[in-house]
């Protein structure tokens, strides 16, 4: 009265397979026939998709998921991530800070079955590379003859680092985090050059750059201009003098005369007593160059 029906591969392909039980009568009764409809729901299958990797600052989105003869279908994660819409096959995934730090995150996509079906689950792994981050230090000066020694660059994330530099000087090391520059000719025509520091991204990380300028200051030059003769008591205008390059001027006495304005170019010189006993004075003309350039002097009598 009650057996156990086992589907063909017929009723599996149609989903259903109609049942009739036939009861026979006795004597003269006729038979007599019921019919039941046995759905058959296909088993469930699931594929997460294969394992896979991205770079930290990407999110992810699953392309080769499937599932088959399911009701609904729920994506779950082993860290901290989020998916835009968990319900969906496909769905796109960001990681959290958790995700990252590990370096790897289990995916698992659950299909619930239909009917009494089993549920079914699959995994995938999602790797996680640390994006490059590049900071090529703080903007710097040097004097024309000197070569630059980088003390602050930093990189994080990457595989290998490359400097280039947009003008004509070199590196003793481009590969190396803090290398040593020499300025070229070009580079000190100009007065300054673009350094670029490269962060090569490991995996599916893309590079990243950074730039810093180094200003490059030409050394001072100076002219204390002509000599001169004058009588005491009388004043002496500098005159002829010439500078460049500089960021500020001083003049000084080997006597003990005064100047209108030691600061200037072309200052008026008052002769003092030990200067009209000694019979001159030596004025000497000081210009301070930029950044790390020393001083340029000169002297008129």
């Amino acid at each position: 009265m009650n057996p156990v029906y086992t589907p063909g591969s017929g009723d599996i392909i149609v989903g259903y397979a109609f049942l009739t039980l036939t009861a026979y009568g006795n004597g003269s009764c006729d038979e007599v026939t019921d019919v039941m409809k046995l759905s058959i729901t296909g088993e469930v299958s699931v594929y997460a998709g294969d394992d896979a990797e991205i770079c930290a600052s990407d999110s992810y989105a699953i392309e080769d998921a499937t599932a088959e003869n399911y009701s609904s279908l729920l994506w779950e994660s082993s860290g901290d991530g989020a998916f835009d819409d968990a319900t969906l096959l496909n769905p796109v995934y960001t990681p959290g800070t958790d995700d990252i730090t590990a370096g790897s995150v289990t995916l698992t996509l659950t299909a619930f079955g239909a009917g009494s079906c089993a549920d079914a689950t699959d995994d995938m792994v999602l790797s996680i590379t640390e994006a490059p981050t590049a900071w090529a230090g703080d903007d710097a000066n040097i004097c024309e003859t000197d070569t630059y020694t980088f003390t602050d660059a930093a990189a994080t994330g990457y595989v290998s680092i490359i400097w280039t530099t947009a003008g004509d000087g070199q590196f003793d090391d481009p590969t190396a985090l803090n290398p040593v520059y020499t300025p070229g000719a070009i580079d000190i025509t100009s007065g300054g050059v673009v350094l670029t520091l490269t962060a090569i991204g490991d995996g599916s990380c893309e590079d990243v750059m950074d730039d810093m300028i180094l200003h490059i200051y030409t050394f001072p030059t100076v002219d204390a201009g002509e000599p001169g003769i004058i009588c005491y008591g009388d004043e002496f205008q500098v005159t002829g003098a010439f500078a460049e390059n500089y960021e500020s001027l001083m003049w000084t006495t080997s006597g003990d005369g005064t100047f209108s304005d030691p600061g200037i170019l072309e200052p008026v010189y008052y002769a003092g007593p030990t200067d009209l006993l000694t019979g001159y004075a030596d004025l000497t003309l000081t210009a301070y160059g930029f950044g790390s350039c020393g001083a340029a002097t000169d002297v008129l009598t």
